[in-house]
């Protein structure tokens, strides 16, 4: 249906078919896309973190609850990144529901949970976020946490929500994701000819689209453009015959130089000495990305043609190790 109503919106077959190939990637499901009005922001390649501040604790996690600072050695290295950010939200949790620049939600907040991406020179080779030895934190997401009873409970922002939050805080002109456009509907940004596919950092192609719904009831969608899903130069025209060889063939284009970039902007850089602690993490990285987009690949995680696959883990990591 969507494919459709893009199809009816542009004026030849030919428009729709380069728009479609050269610049749409879509991710499982886009075609679900709850009517509404979204707001667009710019996918960005880095670690994403979640900043962590509950009756006076401060921690940082990496997506999978795990204390980023033993995941992500470099980060120890750009702590006070997060220091206005942290002063600034605690700032806010000191005020009353009255003075609060929050949304009225008839109760005091104890916490917050602040989302967003992690990015050094490193995360992407054709994207330079910023100059060697700097780093960047962007916020795309928080939610607010409660006192419950003797629990907790949060409420997740939208992110017009969190945009006006940042603003009132002084932190949304260095702190929050690049917004490529505000109020579009899913068709309205399927039949234009002028949708922004350059990235706000330099003269590059954006690693994709991420669409946060404007209204509660609708999830966050991304859209990837199709170079971020290049596979290895070296892989070869698979001979085997059958589901395997189309599953071998999915579960390969997830080994890309550009995951291998983020994994070693984790590190700071690669050497001998921390090499299989890095194709460690590159693997663990394909396997919750795949698991996610494409359920089909997990069991195929443990069959002999992805231990084939996963030894190339090692001449990939191998390209970025520095000698010391």
């Amino acid at each position: 249906m969507l494919l459709a109503l893009f199809y009816w919106r542009c004026e030849n077959q030919a428009f729709f078919l380069r728009i479609l190939m050269d610049i749409f990637e879509p991710w499982p499901s886009i075609e679900l896309l709850t009517p509404c009005l979204y707001t667009v922001t710019e996918k960005l390649d880095g670690s994403n973190l979640c900043l962590s501040i509950t009756d006076g604790d401060f921690r940082i996690f990496t997506r999978q609850g795990k204390n980023a600072f033993d995941v992500i050695p470099i980060l120890k290295k750009h702590q006070e990144l997060f220091t206005p950010v942290r002063n600034a939200f605690e700032r806010e949790l000191q005020k009353s529901p009255l003075y609060s620049v929050l949304p009225n939600f008839g109760k005091k907040a104890v916490g917050f949970n602040i989302y967003g991406e992690f990015l050094n020179f490193l995360n992407m080779k054709r994207i330079k976020y910023c100059p060697p030895k700097e780093a960047l934190f962007k916020i795309f997401g928080a939610s607010v946490v409660f006192s419950e009873g003797e629990g907790k409970s949060s409420y997740r922002l939208l992110f017009p929500e969190v945009e006006k939050l940042l603003e009132s805080l002084g932190l949304k002109d260095s702190y929050l994701v690049p917004v490529q456009e505000r109020h579009v509907s899913i068709s309205e940004i399927f039949s234009r000819r002028d949708f922004c596919i350059n990235s706000a950092y330099g003269n590059a192609r954006v690693e994709g689209w991420v669409f946060h719904p404007e209204s509660s009831g609708a999830r966050t969608y991304k859209l990837k453009t199709p170079e971020f899903f290049e596979r290895l130069a070296s892989q070869k025209k698979r001979e085997t015959n059958g589901k395997n060889s189309e599953l071998a063939d999915l579960y390969v284009s997830f080994f890309t130089e550009s995951r291998a970039f983020s994994v070693k902007s984790k590190f700071g850089s690669i050497t001998a000495a921390n090499l299989g602690e890095a194709v460690a993490a590159f693997l663990q990285d394909v396997r919750e990305e795949a698991s996610k987009t494409n359920p089909e690949l997990i069991y195929f995680f443990y069959s002999e043609e992805a231990f084939k696959i996963n030894q190339k883990t090692f001449a990939l990591m191998n390209r970025f190790k520095e000698e010391v």
